[in-house]
């Protein structure tokens, strides 16, 4: 333990170093006043499960609509703007957009080679004061523009310094952040790349693999992009083996909160599981984190007033954490139950979208032959709106979504 908070003061003291200033930036730009709100996880209460009842108020349902337009896979990214909702599909490698009330309205941008068409659509930003939306195409390294009043291309922005894989993008202040992956064994490889949304140009890059990542930089996508509470003045992001979650706010790139426990991975495992990568020509063997029950993979990272939810991954567990910023508690657990939909049963509804107001839970495609089957057997809650319309549903019904007001 002892050695993991050496690791953050180091991490923190490392903050103004800088290897080429012009364009790396060897951690991190953080204000010398920063203060990293630590979360100790060996410290957290260890729950049977956690309700959403605790957290969040009793839920709007949105149930999407099903055509053969609008057909959903499998959701890698939500967003609400303007009673809109826009959902990608990155099995479909699509960007729907439906209303507040499930109705399924257009698609932005199309498969294609063409202007305004996409070869691998792989994460989309919006910019909220201009009105438009950005679509990342990783195979072609495009920004695309889009008019959000019209959904009518306005231009691409190509970024030919981005490096092999690139699948989690983010605009915020005339700046696009975009993450890098590699195959190969570099010396010098940075996780973020600060970008000029005018001209495609890398500004600063941002978190070494090294110092940040345990020094893994390996192409291996998770299911969801790295932001989160991409629509708040302060975003986060977080890589598979860092304990740090950064935020990017108007004053830059700041670390603002640290996860520590000791059975963080470690070191000398990061390295065995990276070089069998590299030996091997792309075999990544996480067997070691499994056996050991190590924690990695710190993901959908929620900062509200009151407290500061995540997931991790122990061992091949995933677990929910609450930390109380109030008084400093933790609680964790394998269960998070949404108490509001199955009283007395449990079916998993992951959080996919979070800003000032509250949260976005969903109901995934894979999840509805269970949710239907408790239907037919009354242990879904019957005081849920819609429930008229969920009886309705079958399973090559579109997920549903659940929105939640924090409490």
């Amino acid at each position: 333990m002892k050695n993991l908070y050496l690791g953050i003061y180091t991490l923190c003291v490392l903050l103004f170093v800088s290897c080429k200033p012009n364009t790396q930036s060897n951690i991190f730009s953080a204000g010398r006043d920063n203060n990293i709100i630590t979360i100790d996880l060996d410290k957290s209460n260890e729950c049977t499960e956690l309700l959403y009842s605790s957290y969040f108020k009793e839920p709007k349902t949105i149930i999407l609509e099903t055509t053969e337009n609008c057909l959903i896979k499998r959701i890698h990214g939500i967003e609400i703007f303007n009673e809109n909702i826009y959902i990608h599909d990155d099995k479909m490698k699509r960007l729907f957009v439906f209303d507040m009330n499930g109705k399924y309205k257009y698609e932005i941008g199309k498969p294609g080679a063409g202007p305004g068409e996409y070869v691998e659509l792989s994460d989309f930003s919006i910019d909220r004061e201009k009105n438009v939306i950005y679509l990342w195409d990783e195979a072609k390294k495009n920004a695309m523009k889009f008019d959000l009043n019209t959904n009518e291309f306005i231009s691409s922005i190509h970024i030919p310094e981005i490096k092999g894989q690139s699948y989690s993008f983010l605009y915020k202040n005339d700046r696009f952040y975009i993450n890098s992956t590699t195959e190969h064994q570099e010396s010098d490889k940075y996780l973020l790349n600060e970008i000029d949304c005018n001209n495609g140009q890398i500004i600063q890059r941002h978190l070494p693999a090294a110092s940040y990542n345990k020094n893994w930089n390996v192409p291996l996508r998770i299911s969801n992009s790295n932001f989160y509470s991409k629509s708040n003045q302060s975003s986060q992001y977080i890589e598979m083996f860092s304990d740090t979650i950064v935020s990017i706010t108007d004053d830059g790139i700041l670390a603002s909160y640290a996860v520590v426990s000791d059975l963080l991975t470690p070191q000398k495992v990061v390295d065995e599981i990276n070089q069998e990568f590299y030996t091997t020509g792309g075999k990544i063997d996480l067997m070691p984190l499994y056996v050991k029950g190590y924690i990695y993979q710190i993901c959908h990272f929620m900062d509200t007033d009151k407290y500061i939810y995540f997931q991790f991954t122990k061992g091949t567990d995933v677990q929910h954490s609450f930390f109380h910023k109030e008084n400093g508690n933790i609680e964790t657990s394998l269960i998070l139950k949404n108490d509001y939909i199955v009283p007395n049963n449990y079916i998993h509804t992951n959080l996919v979208y979070n800003n000032e107001k509250g949260v976005l839970t969903i109901l995934n495609t894979e999840q509805l032959t269970r949710f239907i089957k408790y239907l037919s057997e009354d242990k879904i809650n019957k005081e849920l709106d819609k429930y008229e319309q969920l009886i309705k549903l079958d399973e090559d019904s579109n997920p549903v979504l659940f929105y939640h007001e924090y409490k």
